[in-house]
């Protein structure tokens, strides 16, 4: 079942038929996580790099979605130590007259490293940058990870299930 991930939205599955999407990402961030050993995937859909106030939703802000996300997926039954995380997004769309406070796709980016370093987790995979949307698809019983840039090839990545025995 495909699962639709809205803007400052996170959701977590460990249900085998279920694919985790986010659609049309510009310099909002999928945070990505699976753990390979549980079949355990999480997408958080963030859009802004840091919630100093901690107040709201915290799956809006990069620093507050990752541990979240986090201990969601913990509660489904991963073994934090298995995670293992993808960053995809934070393009620069607007490329003209901007001023590097509104440069929000690289701050969001820096802010996920710095995030999920706290968290103590690393991010196998950096889909990042550019100046172009992109969709994001993660298959649970695979953690094949898919991401779809207009104009260009489908990028497909099989890191999050390295290493672990995973079979396709």
């Amino acid at each position: 079942m495909k699962v639709t991930i809205g803007l400052a939205d996170l959701k977590t599955s460990h249900r085998p038929g279920d694919s985790l999407c986010v659609l049309g990402l510009g310099s909002c961030l999928a945070l990505v996580c699976y753990d390979p050993v549980n079949r355990i995937g999480g997408v958080a859909h963030t859009m802004l790099p840091g919630n100093s106030r901690h107040e709201g939703n915290p799956a809006k802000y990069v620093d507050t979605a990752v541990p979240l996300l986090v201990e969601r997926m913990t509660a489904a039954g991963a073994q934090a130590g298995a995670v293992v995380c993808a960053v995809v997004g934070g393009a620069t769309m607007l490329t003209q007259g901007t001023s590097a406070l509104l440069e929000i796709g690289g701050r969001n980016i820096a802010a996920a490293e710095e995030a999920l370093d706290k968290a103590g987790l690393q991010a196998v995979i950096k889909d990042v940058g550019g100046c172009k949307g992109r969709t994001v698809v993660l298959a649970v019983k695979t953690g094949v990870l898919q991401v779809s840039i207009l104009g260009q090839p489908d990028r497909v990545y099989q890191e999050l299930c390295a290493g672990a025995g995973v079979r396709r």
